[in-house]
């Protein structure tokens, strides 16, 4: 199977989280990072490395979803990650290994999104991604993983699937605490800002 990458990410705090996440990885040429809110759309990629798609719209964890159907990546499937990610070493192997014949392959239930989409499967519900543009955080958290969880297509989860919260630190220097989430079937880590948040007041976007 052809997979590539994704990467939502916002022009506002890309340079904060951006650069971790694509450092970790052992090789970037099929890694696509899309950037919402730019004042302009356009494309760039320096060398082999990693394309940036800058797009008008937002939608938070679900930019990359949306941006792989406009952008008509060429992969059978793409695996969503958020900024506020790294992958280990034997990420990119898992996936490959892990992968299902069906529409998707998700880790935790689809927890934050985190799977493998097939294109087809994308083009299938793009008026539902559409439906995403410009959405609040609220809605975005409450979208996270509603593909897997609605059934919008045939899913299946990666062997060995496993959780570990690895407690709480300030990955980027910036004064604020995350939570360190391990997910043991792909080899990733999340760091995640609103852990404990169940309120929509609390759905707002912390650095």
């Amino acid at each position: 199977m052809n997979i590539g990458y994704i990467v939502s990410t916002n022009i506002d705090y890309m340079d904060i989280t951006v650069p971790k996440l694509i450092n970790s990885f052992t090789s970037t040429e099929r890694v696509h990072v899309f950037v919402g809110k730019s004042r302009v759309n356009y494309n760039y990629r320096i060398g082999e490395g990693p394309i940036y798609h800058y797009v008008q719209y937002g939608a938070y964890e679900h930019t990359a979803l949306i941006g792989a159907v406009e952008f008509s990546l060429p992969y059978d499937a793409v695996f969503l990650l958020h900024d506020t990610c790294e992958v280990g070493p034997n990420f990119e192997q898992l996936v490959k290994d892990g992968a299902s014949d069906n529409d998707m392959t998700v880790i935790w239930n689809a927890m934050c999104g985190f799977g493998l989409y097939k294109l087809s499967l994308l083009h299938r519900i793009k008026p539902y991604l559409d439906g995403l543009k410009d959405c609040d955080k609220h809605t975005a958290m409450v979208q996270e993983g509603q593909i897997f969880r609605s059934k919008m297509g045939t899913a299946s989860v990666y062997p060995n699937d496993s959780y570990i919260n690895k407690g709480t630190q300030d990955i980027y220097g910036t004064g604020k605490h995350r939570l360190i989430e391990y997910y043991g079937a792909v080899d990733l880590y999340k760091y995640k800002a609103n852990y404990g948040n169940t309120t929509p007041d609390n759905y707002i976007v912390r650095i």
